[in-house]
């Protein structure tokens, strides 16, 4: 995995957590917060008789719970998809065994929030190369250098065929140093 992809997916990781921190702490929050709503608009009309504003209560009391249980389940989803991330790229070298990880991550981001900042992270990753940068040049060095190697070496060879011969007298000092002169040339 390339370091741009590691950072961008470790980023939307890290936001996805303190996103799902944070709507934990909204759900904890959520119910004297809305309690202190009802009280406000039931302080404002005098008209309401203590029968009425039991009801009120008792309906908001529903509904305030049924957000909550929403929102922490979503705040867990977000939760999740942050650690999922970041298990998935903390060691780019597991990354291939950890790709269900990654997927289910991604998955779970895209659905908390596909408009979400942690989730266009995600979706620039999607653009980018796994592979390092650097890792094709690498291989061509490899390459030239092993083609360099076999070079050498068939040259070195033919060298020892014409001492040979310059020992045995079939071709002449100068020959000798003329074939060696062109095969450096064609090398």
């Amino acid at each position: 995995m390339n370091n741009a992809k590691k950072t961008l997916l470790m980023v939307s990781g890290i936001l996805s957590l303190i996103e799902g921190a944070g709507l934990i702490l909204l759900t904890a929050f959520l119910g004297s917060f809305l309690n202190a709503i009802i009280d406000t608009v039931v302080a404002t009309d005098p008209a309401l008789t203590e029968q009425d504003i039991e009801l009120i209560r008792e309906q908001f009391q529903v509904m305030q719970g049924a957000f909550q249980v929403i929102l922490a389940i979503f705040a867990v989803i977000v939760v999740l998809a942050g650690i999922f991330t970041l298990i998935a790229v903390s060691d780019p070298n597991k990354f291939e065994r950890r790709k269900g990880l990654y997927v289910t991550g991604a998955v779970l981001t895209i659905l908390a929030g596909p408009l979400s900042i942690p989730s266009i992270l995600y979706y620039i990753s999607f653009g980018l190369s796994n592979a390092p940068k650097n890792e094709q040049p690498k291989q061509q060095t490899i390459e030239m250098q092993e083609d360099q190697t076999k070079n050498y070496a068939a040259l070195k060879d033919d060298i020892q065929v014409l001492r040979q011969l310059k020992e045995d007298g079939i071709i002449t000092e100068e020959e000798f140093k003329k074939k060696i002169m062109d095969m450096l040339d064609k090398k």
